[in-house]
């Protein structure tokens, strides 16, 4: 039943998902005034924000929230270490990132070798 409320949802809304996660990311961005660390404690945003970065084919701001110690430390205080943890251990993600996205991974590499 799912996957036919998803398909009927995606037709009335006539653009493909990386559309809508982008939309959600621009509502939360709204709320976000020093950047993604100023995020709102809802139970979701810090939990849910590096699948949507993905999602919407934004995986370069996932990289740099990754290694932000601000966003770290934002998430670590709404959430627990073992979100934080997930969001670097998340290979489904990360590995969709590294292949929408190599360019990025290969200078992320270069930035940490020089």
């Amino acid at each position: 039943l799912h996957y036919l409320v998803r398909a009927y949802l995606l037709q009335e809304v006539g653009e493909g998902l990386a559309g809508l996660h982008h939309r959600l990311l621009e509502a939360y961005a709204a709320r976000c005034p020093a950047g993604w660390p100023s995020g709102p404690d809802d139970g979701y945003f810090f939990q849910r924000l590096p699948y949507h970065l993905v999602e919407a084919g934004r995986c370069d701001e996932l990289h740099r929230a990754l290694l932000d110690f601000e966003w770290l430390q934002a998430k670590l205080d709404a959430a627990d270490v073992n979100a934080l943890l997930a969001d670097r251990d998340d290979t489904d993600e990360l590995g969709r990132c590294i292949e929408r996205e190599a360019h990025v991974c290969a200078d992320l590499t270069m930035a940490l070798l020089s």
